[in-house]
């Protein structure tokens, strides 16, 4: 690699894209050396020696067959292990190691949950795998497959770790209350997204504004008349009294509960 070190000298990705777009001799997988490293762009920005790949790829015009695929192994392979990759770049592999299951699992351990996008079906069929991306990364859930996401175990996962993952939960998982719950509780907002008669459940409701108090003015009206809701939620924030029912906005334990939980630096 003599020649690319000349070039590294200059401007790093013209020069070294003008070199191998001539060069029959140099393969991707030579390039694994600059991939351990980063080189300084004008202005002090440092960019990862992955998107370098993507440019070779679309400057050699590189076809998905073995040989390719064989010398790309290499390159992505050392990208993961030096943790230069997140989803989008994953997305530039080719279909074929992005089915390769150890790339594949090698990428769905590390930063970034939405590389389950890019792996194979058989990956976003098995609801073992799935399950331990989305506790860490609920927001995966919308890229497995429709089987997996009708799964009990899988979607309580998910909105543990991230409540609006309860929008990409099956029909029938979604209008579980145990789920409700589970996803009011770790974001409050994800109540806009369930199904009519769990907006109407009253515990549901009550973990919703405790969780996000603005919730109150999502919830049916007749809860803005309900103390124990209104409790709830003026502990989480006093200033949402005003969304409350006259008769409640006048009650001295829901105006004294108010008062302590206003952050009067607003003012």
């Amino acid at each position: 690699m003599p020649a690319l070190a000349v070039f590294l000298a200059d401007d790093v990705v013209s020069a070294l894209l003008r070199f191998l777009k001539f060069s029959e001799a140099c393969s991707l997988s030579s390039l694994c050396p600059i991939l351990n490293g980063q080189w300084r762009q004008p202005g002090g920005a440092f960019r990862t020696r992955w998107e370098m790949l993507h440019r070779l790829r679309w400057c050699n015009d590189l076809d998905d067959d073995e040989t390719h695929d064989a010398r790309d192994y290499d390159v992505v392979a050392t990208c993961l292990r030096r943790d230069l990759i997140d989803a989008s770049s994953f997305g530039w592999a080719s279909p074929m190691l992005q089915n390769h299951d150890d790339l594949a699992l090698r990428a769905l351990g590390s930063r970034n949950g939405d590389l389950l996008e890019f792996v194979g079906d058989h990956l976003k069929n098995n609801a073992t795998i799935v399950k331990t991306v989305v506790t860490k990364w609920g927001s995966a859930l919308r890229f497995a497959s429709a089987d997996v996401r009708s799964r009990f175990d899988v979607v309580l996962a998910a909105v543990r770790n991230w409540g609006y993952a309860i929008r990409f939960a099956s029909a029938d998982v979604r209008g579980n209350k145990e789920i409700a719950l589970a996803a009011v509780e770790s974001m409050g907002g994800a109540y806009r997204f369930l199904p009519r008669e769990l907006q109407e459940d009253k515990d549901v409701v009550l973990a919703a504004v405790r969780r996000d108090s603005v919730m109150l003015t999502k919830c049916p009206i007749h809860f803005r008349d309900d103390k124990d809701v209104v409790l709830a939620a003026v502990q989480e924030d006093g200033m949402v009294l005003v969304h409350a029912s006259e008769r409640l906005q006048c009650d001295f334990d829901v105006l004294l509960v108010a008062a302590l939980t206003v952050d009067i630096s607003f003012y």
